[in-house]
Protein backbone atom coordinates (compact mmCIF):
# COMPACT_ATOMS: atom_id res chain seq x y z
CA UNK A 1 0.00 0.00 0.00
CA UNK A 2 1.76 3.29 -1.44
CA UNK A 3 -0.20 6.57 -0.27
CA UNK A 4 -3.49 4.91 0.12
CA UNK A 5 -3.61 2.98 -3.12
CA UNK A 6 -2.20 -0.76 -3.72
CA UNK A 7 0.60 -0.98 -5.28
CA UNK A 8 0.80 -3.20 -8.96
CA UNK A 9 2.94 -6.30 -8.83
CA UNK A 10 3.58 -8.52 -11.73
CA UNK A 11 2.21 -11.72 -11.29
CA UNK A 12 4.23 -14.69 -10.70
CA UNK A 13 6.36 -16.38 -13.37
CA UNK A 14 5.14 -20.36 -13.04
CA UNK A 15 8.18 -22.33 -12.30
CA UNK A 16 7.18 -24.95 -13.90
CA UNK A 17 6.55 -23.69 -17.00
CA UNK A 18 10.00 -21.87 -16.38
CA UNK A 19 11.77 -25.42 -16.36
CA UNK A 20 9.56 -26.45 -19.33
CA UNK A 21 10.73 -23.66 -21.73
CA UNK A 22 14.30 -23.35 -20.55
CA UNK A 23 14.48 -27.30 -21.50
CA UNK A 24 13.57 -26.66 -25.08
CA UNK A 25 15.29 -24.12 -26.00
CA UNK A 26 18.28 -26.10 -24.13
CA UNK A 27 17.34 -28.52 -26.50
CA UNK A 28 17.20 -26.41 -29.63
CA UNK A 29 20.72 -25.34 -28.15
CA UNK A 30 22.32 -28.49 -28.16
CA UNK A 31 20.70 -29.06 -31.67
CA UNK A 32 22.71 -26.41 -32.67
CA UNK A 33 26.56 -27.27 -30.92
CA UNK A 34 25.86 -30.27 -32.88
CA UNK A 35 25.78 -28.79 -36.02
CA UNK A 36 28.49 -26.67 -35.35
CA UNK A 37 30.34 -29.79 -33.75
CA UNK A 38 29.00 -31.97 -37.17
CA UNK A 39 30.58 -29.61 -39.55
CA UNK A 40 33.91 -29.44 -38.16
CA UNK A 41 34.10 -33.48 -37.49
CA UNK A 42 32.25 -33.78 -40.96
CA UNK A 43 34.96 -30.62 -42.67
CA UNK A 44 37.91 -32.49 -41.12
CA UNK A 45 36.73 -35.99 -42.39
CA UNK A 46 36.30 -34.65 -45.71
CA UNK A 47 39.75 -33.18 -46.26
CA UNK A 48 40.86 -36.71 -44.97
CA UNK A 49 39.24 -38.13 -47.63
CA UNK A 50 40.01 -35.69 -50.42
CA UNK A 51 43.45 -36.15 -49.39
CA UNK A 52 43.48 -40.02 -49.72
CA UNK A 53 40.82 -39.94 -52.91
CA UNK A 54 41.89 -36.64 -54.31
CA UNK A 55 38.71 -37.47 -56.87
CA UNK A 56 36.05 -36.72 -54.49
CA UNK A 57 37.50 -33.01 -54.33
CA UNK A 58 34.95 -32.31 -57.45
CA UNK A 59 32.14 -34.25 -55.86
CA UNK A 60 29.22 -32.23 -55.62
CA UNK A 61 27.12 -34.76 -53.90
CA UNK A 62 29.72 -35.15 -50.42
CA UNK A 63 28.66 -31.57 -49.27
CA UNK A 64 24.91 -33.16 -49.43
CA UNK A 65 26.02 -36.37 -48.27
CA UNK A 66 27.39 -34.32 -45.05
CA UNK A 67 24.56 -31.95 -44.58
CA UNK A 68 22.30 -34.64 -44.31
CA UNK A 69 24.52 -36.82 -41.64
CA UNK A 70 25.32 -33.23 -39.52
CA UNK A 71 21.64 -31.77 -39.84
CA UNK A 72 19.46 -35.08 -39.92
CA UNK A 73 21.39 -37.80 -38.44
CA UNK A 74 22.94 -35.61 -35.52
CA UNK A 75 21.60 -32.50 -34.66
CA UNK A 76 17.97 -32.85 -34.87
CA UNK A 77 17.89 -36.47 -33.24
CA UNK A 78 19.78 -34.52 -30.38
CA UNK A 79 17.08 -31.93 -29.81
CA UNK A 80 14.55 -34.55 -30.09
CA UNK A 81 16.44 -36.74 -27.32
CA UNK A 82 16.30 -33.93 -25.02
CA UNK A 83 12.88 -32.44 -25.34
CA UNK A 84 12.03 -36.34 -24.93
CA UNK A 85 12.52 -35.65 -20.92
CA UNK A 86 9.54 -33.37 -20.77
CA UNK A 87 6.06 -34.78 -20.50
CA UNK A 88 4.16 -35.10 -23.49
CA UNK A 89 0.75 -33.89 -23.92
CA UNK A 90 -0.18 -33.77 -27.59
CA UNK A 91 -2.94 -31.52 -29.18
CA UNK A 92 -6.04 -33.79 -29.90
CA UNK A 93 -6.10 -35.15 -33.28
CA UNK A 94 -9.08 -33.86 -35.74
CA UNK A 95 -9.46 -34.33 -39.23
CA UNK A 96 -8.64 -31.68 -41.89
CA UNK A 97 -10.84 -31.39 -44.65
CA UNK A 98 -9.31 -30.97 -48.14
CA UNK A 99 -10.31 -27.13 -48.44
CA UNK A 100 -9.29 -25.95 -45.38
CA UNK A 101 -5.61 -27.47 -46.13
CA UNK A 102 -5.83 -25.70 -49.13
CA UNK A 103 -6.57 -22.44 -47.80
CA UNK A 104 -4.03 -22.32 -45.02
CA UNK A 105 -1.51 -24.21 -47.72
CA UNK A 106 -2.67 -20.67 -49.63
CA UNK A 107 -1.85 -18.22 -46.59
CA UNK A 108 1.61 -19.43 -46.48
CA UNK A 109 2.44 -17.77 -50.21
CA UNK A 110 1.64 -14.04 -48.60
CA UNK A 111 3.40 -15.04 -45.61
CA UNK A 112 6.68 -16.84 -47.37
CA UNK A 113 6.97 -13.81 -49.60
CA UNK A 114 6.97 -10.87 -47.66
CA UNK A 115 9.10 -12.49 -44.99
CA UNK A 116 11.62 -12.68 -47.43
CA UNK A 117 11.65 -9.66 -48.57
CA UNK A 118 11.65 -8.26 -45.19
CA UNK A 119 14.62 -10.57 -44.25
CA UNK A 120 16.57 -9.13 -47.54
CA UNK A 121 16.23 -5.85 -46.78
CA UNK A 122 17.61 -6.71 -43.24
CA UNK A 123 20.57 -8.65 -44.54
CA UNK A 124 21.26 -5.43 -46.63
CA UNK A 125 21.13 -3.28 -44.34
CA UNK A 126 22.90 -5.41 -42.15
CA UNK A 127 25.41 -6.64 -43.65
CA UNK A 128 26.75 -3.01 -44.87
CA UNK A 129 25.00 -2.74 -48.41
CA UNK A 130 25.96 -6.80 -49.59
CA UNK A 131 23.20 -8.97 -50.18
CA UNK A 132 23.94 -12.11 -47.81
CA UNK A 133 21.74 -15.27 -49.32
CA UNK A 134 23.56 -18.25 -47.63
CA UNK A 135 21.07 -20.27 -49.24
CA UNK A 136 21.33 -19.27 -52.83
CA UNK A 137 24.20 -21.31 -54.46
CA UNK A 138 22.61 -24.30 -52.31
CA UNK A 139 19.26 -23.60 -54.43
CA UNK A 140 20.75 -23.07 -58.07
CA UNK A 141 22.32 -26.87 -57.09
CA UNK A 142 20.98 -29.22 -59.62
CA UNK A 143 22.56 -32.17 -57.55
CA UNK A 144 19.72 -34.89 -56.99
CA UNK A 145 20.22 -35.36 -53.65
CA UNK A 146 20.18 -31.39 -53.10
CA UNK A 147 16.48 -31.98 -53.98
CA UNK A 148 16.00 -35.30 -52.03
CA UNK A 149 16.81 -33.04 -48.82
CA UNK A 150 15.28 -30.15 -49.68
CA UNK A 151 12.25 -32.05 -50.52
CA UNK A 152 11.86 -34.63 -48.29
CA UNK A 153 14.46 -34.80 -45.58
CA UNK A 154 14.09 -31.34 -44.61
CA UNK A 155 10.16 -31.03 -44.18
CA UNK A 156 9.74 -34.54 -42.67
CA UNK A 157 12.76 -33.84 -40.00
CA UNK A 158 11.92 -30.49 -39.30
CA UNK A 159 8.57 -30.75 -38.79
CA UNK A 160 8.96 -33.41 -36.56
CA UNK A 161 11.04 -31.14 -34.46
CA UNK A 162 9.38 -27.67 -34.36
CA UNK A 163 6.03 -28.83 -34.84
CA UNK A 164 5.39 -32.48 -33.50
CA UNK A 165 7.75 -32.88 -30.71
CA UNK A 166 8.33 -29.21 -29.61
CA UNK A 167 4.64 -28.02 -29.59
CA UNK A 168 3.90 -31.77 -28.13
CA UNK A 169 5.53 -30.58 -24.77
CA UNK A 170 4.68 -26.72 -24.77
CA UNK A 171 0.81 -26.94 -26.21
CA UNK A 172 -0.46 -27.28 -22.11
CA UNK A 173 0.53 -24.37 -21.27
CA UNK A 174 -1.56 -22.53 -24.15
CA UNK A 175 -2.18 -23.05 -27.62
CA UNK A 176 -1.31 -19.68 -28.67
CA UNK A 177 1.83 -19.52 -26.52
CA UNK A 178 2.79 -22.65 -28.37
CA UNK A 179 2.11 -21.63 -31.70
CA UNK A 180 4.16 -18.15 -31.67
CA UNK A 181 7.18 -20.35 -29.74
CA UNK A 182 7.34 -22.89 -32.23
CA UNK A 183 7.37 -20.40 -34.93
CA UNK A 184 10.02 -18.16 -33.36
CA UNK A 185 12.45 -21.07 -32.53
CA UNK A 186 11.98 -22.06 -36.09
CA UNK A 187 13.13 -18.80 -37.39
CA UNK A 188 16.02 -18.40 -35.07
CA UNK A 189 17.05 -21.62 -35.76
CA UNK A 190 17.62 -21.49 -39.69
CA UNK A 191 20.77 -19.32 -38.54
CA UNK A 192 20.38 -16.25 -40.55
CA UNK A 193 18.73 -12.89 -41.37
CA UNK A 194 17.38 -13.51 -45.03
CA UNK A 195 15.69 -16.49 -43.69
CA UNK A 196 14.35 -15.42 -40.04
CA UNK A 197 11.37 -14.14 -41.10
CA UNK A 198 9.62 -15.85 -43.69
CA UNK A 199 10.36 -19.31 -41.59
CA UNK A 200 9.29 -17.89 -38.77
CA UNK A 201 6.16 -16.81 -40.54
CA UNK A 202 5.14 -19.83 -42.71
CA UNK A 203 6.27 -21.46 -38.69
CA UNK A 204 3.35 -19.99 -37.59
CA UNK A 205 0.87 -21.25 -40.15
CA UNK A 206 2.54 -24.34 -39.90
CA UNK A 207 2.25 -24.49 -36.21
CA UNK A 208 -1.35 -23.50 -36.14
CA UNK A 209 -2.15 -26.43 -38.68
CA UNK A 210 -0.34 -28.67 -36.28
CA UNK A 211 -2.20 -27.11 -33.13
CA UNK A 212 -5.20 -27.69 -34.38
CA UNK A 213 -5.02 -30.85 -36.41
CA UNK A 214 -3.23 -32.81 -33.86
CA UNK A 215 -1.45 -34.13 -37.16
CA UNK A 216 2.36 -33.71 -38.23
CA UNK A 217 1.85 -35.26 -41.89
CA UNK A 218 -0.52 -32.20 -42.45
CA UNK A 219 2.53 -30.27 -42.07
CA UNK A 220 4.82 -32.18 -43.33
CA UNK A 221 2.54 -31.96 -46.71
CA UNK A 222 2.66 -28.22 -46.60
CA UNK A 223 6.44 -27.89 -45.74
CA UNK A 224 6.98 -30.39 -48.89
CA UNK A 225 4.96 -28.62 -51.51
CA UNK A 226 6.51 -25.03 -50.14
CA UNK A 227 10.29 -26.11 -50.89
CA UNK A 228 9.46 -28.19 -53.92
CA UNK A 229 8.04 -24.76 -55.04
CA UNK A 230 10.32 -22.56 -53.77
CA UNK A 231 13.52 -24.69 -54.45
CA UNK A 232 13.04 -26.83 -56.92
CA UNK A 233 10.60 -24.95 -59.54
CA UNK A 234 11.56 -20.73 -58.91
CA UNK A 235 15.29 -21.76 -59.25
CA UNK A 236 14.62 -24.52 -62.46
CA UNK A 237 12.18 -21.78 -64.33
CA UNK A 238 14.34 -19.02 -63.76
CA UNK A 239 17.34 -20.63 -64.61
CA UNK A 240 16.17 -20.94 -68.32
CA UNK A 241 16.56 -17.60 -68.27
CA UNK A 242 20.57 -16.26 -69.66
CA UNK A 243 22.37 -13.03 -70.93
CA UNK A 244 22.19 -14.22 -74.76
CA UNK A 245 17.77 -14.80 -74.31
CA UNK A 246 17.07 -11.15 -75.91
CA UNK A 247 20.16 -11.73 -78.44
CA UNK A 248 18.42 -14.52 -79.86
CA UNK A 249 14.92 -13.16 -80.25
CA UNK A 250 16.22 -9.41 -81.15
CA UNK A 251 19.38 -10.19 -83.02
CA UNK A 252 19.27 -13.70 -84.46
CA UNK A 253 15.26 -13.78 -84.82
CA UNK A 254 15.39 -17.38 -83.36
CA UNK A 255 11.71 -17.18 -81.45
CA UNK A 256 12.33 -20.25 -79.64
CA UNK A 257 13.18 -18.29 -77.22
CA UNK A 258 10.50 -16.45 -76.49
CA UNK A 259 10.01 -20.19 -74.23
CA UNK A 260 11.78 -19.57 -71.47
CA UNK A 261 9.96 -15.98 -70.86
CA UNK A 262 6.74 -17.59 -71.40
CA UNK A 263 7.57 -20.04 -68.74
CA UNK A 264 9.19 -17.28 -66.94
CA UNK A 265 6.23 -14.88 -67.12
CA UNK A 266 3.50 -17.98 -66.06
CA UNK A 267 5.65 -18.96 -63.29
CA UNK A 268 5.41 -15.11 -61.51
CA UNK A 269 1.89 -14.80 -63.08
CA UNK A 270 1.16 -18.13 -61.05
CA UNK A 271 2.94 -17.06 -58.04
CA UNK A 272 1.36 -12.97 -58.25
CA UNK A 273 -2.38 -15.18 -58.15
CA UNK A 274 -1.43 -17.40 -54.96
CA UNK A 275 -0.22 -14.22 -53.13
CA UNK A 276 -3.49 -12.74 -53.78
CA UNK A 277 -5.41 -15.70 -53.11
CA UNK A 278 -3.26 -16.61 -49.42
CA UNK A 279 -3.98 -12.56 -48.93
CA UNK A 280 -7.53 -13.11 -48.95
CA UNK A 281 -7.80 -16.51 -47.16
CA UNK A 282 -5.79 -14.82 -44.53
CA UNK A 283 -8.35 -12.22 -43.86
CA UNK A 284 -10.72 -14.37 -43.64
CA UNK A 285 -8.65 -17.04 -41.29
CA UNK A 286 -7.60 -14.19 -38.62
CA UNK A 287 -11.41 -13.97 -38.15
CA UNK A 288 -11.82 -16.91 -37.53
CA UNK A 289 -8.64 -17.87 -35.00
CA UNK A 290 -9.77 -19.08 -31.43
CA UNK A 291 -7.91 -20.73 -28.84
CA UNK A 292 -9.50 -23.46 -26.59
CA UNK A 293 -8.22 -22.49 -23.01
CA UNK A 294 -5.20 -24.86 -22.18
CA UNK A 295 -5.43 -26.99 -18.52
CA UNK A 296 -1.93 -24.74 -17.26
CA UNK A 297 -2.69 -21.78 -19.45
CA UNK A 298 0.17 -19.24 -18.59
CA UNK A 299 -0.82 -15.75 -17.01
CA UNK A 300 -1.27 -12.86 -18.62
CA UNK A 301 1.71 -10.70 -17.94
CA UNK A 302 3.74 -14.09 -17.63
CA UNK A 303 4.16 -15.57 -20.76
CA UNK A 304 6.99 -13.68 -22.50
CA UNK A 305 8.89 -13.56 -19.35
CA UNK A 306 8.56 -17.23 -19.30
CA UNK A 307 8.84 -18.32 -22.74
CA UNK A 308 11.49 -16.08 -23.75
CA UNK A 309 13.80 -14.90 -20.78
CA UNK A 310 15.16 -15.48 -17.80
CA UNK A 311 16.24 -18.68 -18.29
CA UNK A 312 19.64 -20.68 -19.26
CA UNK A 313 18.61 -22.64 -21.82
CA UNK A 314 17.13 -19.47 -23.87
CA UNK A 315 20.04 -17.79 -22.67
CA UNK A 316 22.78 -20.37 -24.59
CA UNK A 317 20.19 -20.95 -27.48
CA UNK A 318 19.98 -17.06 -28.32
CA UNK A 319 24.17 -16.54 -27.49
CA UNK A 320 24.30 -19.75 -30.52
CA UNK A 321 21.73 -18.04 -32.80
CA UNK A 322 23.58 -14.84 -32.43
CA UNK A 323 26.57 -15.92 -33.32
CA UNK A 324 25.46 -17.94 -36.64
CA UNK A 325 23.64 -14.60 -38.00
CA UNK A 326 26.87 -12.72 -37.63
CA UNK A 327 29.37 -15.59 -38.84
CA UNK A 328 26.13 -15.48 -42.13
CA UNK A 329 26.59 -11.67 -42.50
CA UNK A 330 30.22 -11.36 -41.83
CA UNK A 331 31.71 -14.22 -43.69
Amino acid sequence: MVDGQIKKTKPPVDASAKRVFSTAWFALFICGAAILLGSFLMGWMKGVLTNAYPSLSGAGWLKWVIQFVVMYCMAIPAGIIVLRFIPKNAPVKKRLGAAQFFRLFLICFPVMYAGSLIGNILSFILSGGRMVNPVQDLISDPSPLRIVITVIAAPVFEELLFRKVLIDRVAVYGEGNAILFSAVAFGLFHGNVTQLCYAAGVGLVLAYVYVKSGKVIYTIAMHMALNFIGGVIAPWVLSLYNADTLSRIFEQHDFTALLPLIAIFAYLTATAGLVAAGIVMLVKQVRRVRFEPAPLELLPGTRIRTVYFISTGAALFYLYCAYRIITNLTG
